[in-house]
């Protein structure tokens, strides 16, 4: 195939398939928890671990909760000084981040 003119839509689809094949890949939301839990060595308080993901709240409490359901994660504590870990599954997760 000729090379696509200067301008032309083709050079335009081009350009845009190399710089969406270079660009970094977002890391998804449990992924970024789960890693910020491991960094912690140990149980991490809720509030804490908000201000470190620096997500919105509805996507805190929605990856919170899938983790949660998965299994990888385990809530203890009043709601107030809540506190995170992570289980044994989650450790081998999470080591797949690192």
């Amino acid at each position: 195939m000729a090379n696509p003119k200067p301008g032309s839509f083709s050079a335009y689809l081009e350009y845009s398939q190399r710089s969406t094949e270079s660009a970094p890949r977002p890391v998804s939301e449990p992924t970024s928890l789960l890693t910020i839990i491991r960094r912690a060595d140990g149980p991490i308080q809720i509030s804490d671990l908000a201000g470190q993901s620096k997500m919105s709240a509805t996507a805190f409490h929605d990856a919170l909760q899938k983790l949660v359901d998965s299994g990888f994660i385990e809530l203890s504590g009043s709601p107030l000084p809540e506190s995170v870990r992570l289980t044994d599954k989650g450790h081998e997760v999470a080591k797949l981040f690192d």
